[in-house]
């Protein structure tokens, strides 16, 4: 278990849970639906290099992104929330 999982379970918050679930790989439509964003904007996310690992097939099949390049993403969301949070309450 990477660190990032080990973060996010340790967080134990249910919006997480999908992530977490053990499937491998998601669509840009999945990615979306889970992370409450439209699927361009999963894209986008993709295209941008901002999830690990994210690979485009062809047009037909789109983006697929890997569950430990998702866990890396939505950890370092967290985190600079809660550093977002730490600064404005200091």
């Amino acid at each position: 278990m990477s660190e990032d999982e080990r973060y996010l379970r340790d967080l134990s918050y249910p919006q997480d849970a999908w992530d977490l679930s053990g499937q491998q790989w998601y669509t840009a439509v999945e990615v979306g639906k889970y992370l409450g964003i439209s699927d361009d904007a999963a894209r986008k996310l993709a295209e941008d290099a901002r999830v690990p690992g994210a690979i485009l097939h062809d047009r037909r099949i789109g983006w697929r992104f890997p569950r430990e390049g998702l866990i890396a993403y939505i950890a370092e969301q967290r985190r600079r929330t809660e550093q977002r949070q730490r600064d404005t309450t200091a």
